[in-house]
């Protein structure tokens, strides 16, 4: 039989197709036989006590509702009195009011966790801890004496962290052995460190370095985008030449950002931990401020071009979009504070760990409250510079533009902190995003699923609205550290797809937009896809008027 959510949701709330999939996947019924995480937690309660019961593990892409779908869960197993109490898992403690108040909106509160002192079960629903408390002895012993005398459902939200500190993996393993029901989730369900997740499989990533989890349910970027769940992303690469000298060897070196630096140290001339080194040391510089090296002029074209993108953006349909770029250390974080402030005339927020007063309260004030609405105030900063305080957990959907200013080279990091710029904002209209970001080979290759993602969703675009052709593959490429870096002026992005069209053309594309009820980025993709030069676009545009004014004439 069918199962009915509605009863457990919260007013308002409707799940998404994927959310219903894989909660029917878990919940539903078939000839009598319960399946999925039901089917398991009966299974395993019957086990002997020693077997450690396998979790079930969910892979959605980042932003999608993961968080929602496991309280969903929770709430349909408490109210099928399957389990009595939800020990909920977070990363880390900043991350710890989210979950409650998340567990608040779907009426089965669950205490913060901070105090063992907390852990009365006999009178809540659950606790939410991090990942370091279940490290901590204390904590560890009251944890398994409740999973095996209670039925018990533990939450493992982003649970690739569990890899991250031994600790924490051996303090799982001991604490939830014997939970009723473990649900695992995260949106990078893959790990290069060699870091392992307890209670999981994995398999190798073909061609990478690293080995991927296996997931009983994925809902990856593609499938999001086709469901309208996160915004499409453009990735503007940029190309220049970093300069740099070795600490290690006291050598300069200079080399394109976009070269295969084991194409031009091949082993076994070459030993391979240099060319690692000098991989490090270019990711590294090239993100110098002109502090550090007055050559350095990347960064400054870089931020100046992005903030170029957000103001045109927030002129055009998003009045208080707004941007963030992710720096290499805190230092680094206030030396483009500072740079920002003299390129854009306005001070951005800047936010680490180390700022004057509590960065939580900082982050929050640029943030709003996403209970009560998020900030647009168009009195707000338009950009927000971090390091690692929004790279993962952090809703800001406002936020359109990135600028990836961080040395950061693993998986796990780069699709969470592109992540965070692909988060629909309700209300708002046509939503893209823009990240800038360098052409070097390992973060290109870590894009190409997104672009080929984006590339494909904009073909079925085409098709859906008649148009024929495909998207613009080009780019605009800019010189970096050590040049000048040319680029006609007159080419711009306003981050509707936009950025190989003229002044001329993107105002007169507006005018058209708003007069024929269609958005602006319909009508640049268009454009771009009209021919390689003004003239030829001129040509095409003539047509698509033709086009629009007949459309116009039929419906009237």
């Amino acid at each position: 039989m069918n199962i009915d959510l509605e009863p457990i949701l919260p007013p308002g709330l409707v799940l998404r197709p994927w959310q219903k999939e894989v909660l029917t996947m878990a919940f539903e019924d078939a000839d009598g036989q319960p399946l999925g995480l039901i089917r398991q937690a009966i299974h395993q309660a019957n086990t002997p006590a020693e077997a450690e019961r396998i979790p079930y593990v969910l892979n959605a892409f980042p932003g999608t509702g993961k968080t929602k779908a496991c309280f969903t869960a929770a709430k349909f197993l408490l109210s099928h009195n399957v389990v009595e109490t939800v020990i909920y898992l977070v990363p880390s403690d900043n991350l710890r009011k989210g979950a409650v108040d998340e567990s608040e909106y779907f009426a089965m509160p669950l205490r913060a966790g901070k105090r063992s002192a907390e852990f009365d079960f006999t009178y809540q629903k659950g606790v939410v801890l991090s990942y370091h408390q279940v490290g901590i002895p204390a904590y560890r012993n009251l944890l398994e004496h409740y999973c095996k005398e209670r039925r018990v459902m533990v939450i493992a939200d982003e649970m690739h962290h569990l890899g991250d500190n031994m600790t924490w993996g051996d303090g799982y393993r001991k604490c939830f052995s014997q939970a009723l029901v473990k649900l695992m989730t995260t949106g990078t369900p893959f790990r290069s460190d060699g870091g392992i997740i307890p209670g999981v499989r994995y398999r190798d990533c073909a061609g990478r370095n690293m080995q991927e989890v296996v997931c009983h349910f994925s809902y990856d970027y593609g499938q999001a985008l086709n469901d309208a769940a996160v915004r499409p992303v453009d990735f503007t690469p940029y190309v220049g030449t970093v300069s740099w000298r070795s600490r290690k060897d006291g050598e300069e070196y200079a080399h394109g950002i976009e070269e295969n630096l084991r194409e031009v140290y091949p082993s076994p001339e070459h030993d391979l931990q240099k060319v690692k080194g000098l991989q490090s040391d270019r990711r590294w510089h090239v993100f110098d401020t002109p502090r550090d090296n007055p050559d350095a002029k990347y960064l400054v074209e870089q931020l100046a071009k992005a903030d170029d993108v957000l103001k045109s953006l927030r002129a055009c349909s998003h009045p208080w979009a707004g941007g963030l770029i992710v720096a290499r250390d805190t230092d680094h974080a206030n030396e483009i504070g500072g740079l920002l402030e003299t390129i854009t005339g306005q001070e951005p927020a800047v936010v680490h760990q180390k700022i004057s007063g509590n960065a939580q309260s900082q982050l929050k004030l640029f943030q709003g409250k996403p209970e009560y609405g998020y900030n647009r105030d168009l009195s707000r900063p338009r950009w927000l510079v971090s390091v690692g305080m929004v790279s993962e957990g952090v809703d800001i959907p406002f936020l359109r533009v990135l600028v990836w200013a961080t040395n950061i080279s693993a998986p796990l990091s780069f699709y969470q902190i592109v992540g965070r710029v692909l988060r629909k904002e309700k209300g708002v209209g046509f939503q893209d995003a823009m990240v800038f970001i360098p052409k070097e080979p390992g973060w290109w290759e870590l894009a190409e699923s997104m672009r080929s993602a984006t590339a494909e969703y904009r073909i079925k675009q085409d098709r859906d609205i008649g148009s024929a052709g495909g998207t613009s593959g080009k780019h605009l490429e800019r010189e970096g550290l050590g040049s000048e870096g040319e680029s006609d002026g007159s080419l711009l992005h306003d981050g509707t797809g936009s950025h190989l069209i003229s002044e001329e053309e993107r105002k007169k594309a507006e005018k058209w937009a708003l007069k024929y009820g269609r958005s602006p980025g319909d009508i640049h993709q268009m454009w771009l896809r009209g021919g390689d030069t003004q003239e030829e676009r001129k040509r095409s545009w003539e047509e698509l008027i033709e086009d629009f004014m007949s459309d116009n004439e039929e419906a009237s």
